[in-house]
């Protein structure tokens, strides 16, 4: 765990359906506060004005990361996704990562907490689990 007072939770989506997803997580948490929650954005779209209204719309905070866009494709978006991540778990750890949905940031998410050594949890529409299947993928990039 980190030195802070509580443990620090991650948030991460990116797509618009996850981060309607990431929502009812948030709220429960920000009423609760068993942890310190952060939001990251990972930068799926590139219409950052459209990504600010859509997180005002389900009362989410401004990320504390939001990964710029890029328009590479395949394994440089995973690559650019992971390095931004990544250094921003480097300078301020978390205690876990809570990824939403099935999509690149999703996956970069995943893998740049992984090789921090960070506990990493999947939330879908369809499931809720500790992140085994993903991980098996995750792991030998590491």
């Amino acid at each position: 765990m980190t030195s802070h007072a509580q443990p620090r939770l991650d948030l991460v989506a990116g797509a618009r359906p996850n981060v309607m997803k990431l929502a009812p997580v948030w709220g429960a948490l920000r009423d609760a506060r068993p942890v310190e929650a952060r939001v990251i954005h990972t930068g799926q779209h590139q219409d950052a004005a459209r990504d600010a209204d859509l997180l005002a719309a389900y009362d989410l905070p401004t990320p504390d990361l939001r990964v710029p866009f890029t328009a590479e494709q395949g394994v440089a978006r995973l690559a650019h996704m992971r390095a931004h991540y990544g250094a921003f778990l480097a300078a301020h750890p978390a205690d876990g990562v809570v990824v939403f949905g099935d999509v690149d940031g999703t996956l970069a998410a995943a893998q740049a907490a992984r090789a921090h050594e960070i506990p990493v949890a999947h939330r879908s529409e369809e499931h809720t689990s500790e992140l085994q299947s993903l991980t098996n993928l995750v792991i030998p990039l590491q």
